[in-house]
């Protein structure tokens, strides 16, 4: 007798028996399902091979950059730890804020599919065009469960290091007040 086990379903040479809980003693194949004896019966078959989507690391923080300036690259590793090949639609960079989610640029060597087994390496590079908190997310839309996979991706822009000066100047009727203010960024 040939078995195979999901969660609580047990397929037996081609059939299906749901249990109740582990440890049932489970009969012949054709009484288990139904059929007409050892051997026979009718029921389904084991689920098709499916391909199963996992990331490592599930997010990227790329802390704070100088804005106008591109960070290093960080990679996630994309895997398919299922037994189909994984047929990739499209990886691309989405969220809630239009204009938060363009700070951040993805390259990958993934092509259109995925072998069972088998990984790739999906860069991705934070410029922030200006100062603040930045967040979005990685895409992948696929074959697997769900059809599309998400990495949340974070990141805050920040002034350049420098010194900046300027005035500040107010009148009250004849009288001219000047202020001279200098920041430092460190």
């Amino acid at each position: 007798m040939i078995a195979y086990f999901q969660g609580e379903t047990t397929y037996l040479a081609g059939c299906r028996k749901t249990l109740p809980a582990m440890g049932v003693l489970i009969p012949p194949c054709g009484a288990a399902c139904g059929g007409s004896g050892a051997g026979g019966g009718g029921g389904s078959s084991p689920p098709a091979p499916a391909p199963i989507v996992s990331f490592s690391p599930p997010s990227l923080t790329f802390g704070q950059a100088v804005t106008g300036s591109t960070s290093a690259f960080q990679s996630t590793l994309l895997s398919n730890t299922g037994r189909a090949i994984l047929s990739i639609s499209s990886i691309t960079i989405g969220g809630a804020n239009p204009p938060y989610i363009t700070a951040f640029t993805e390259t990958n060597t993934s092509g259109s599919s995925l072998a069972a087994g088998a990984s790739c390496a999906i860069n991705v590079t934070f410029t922030p065009p200006r100062t603040g908190p930045y967040s979005a997310s990685l895409i992948i839309t696929d074959n697997a469960y769900g059809g599309q996979q998400t990495v949340g991706l974070t990141g805050t822009g920040v002034t350049p290091p420098g010194s900046y000066s300027w005035y500040v100047g107010a009148q009250s009727g004849n009288d001219m007040h000047t202020l001279y203010v200098t920041v430092n960024v460190q």
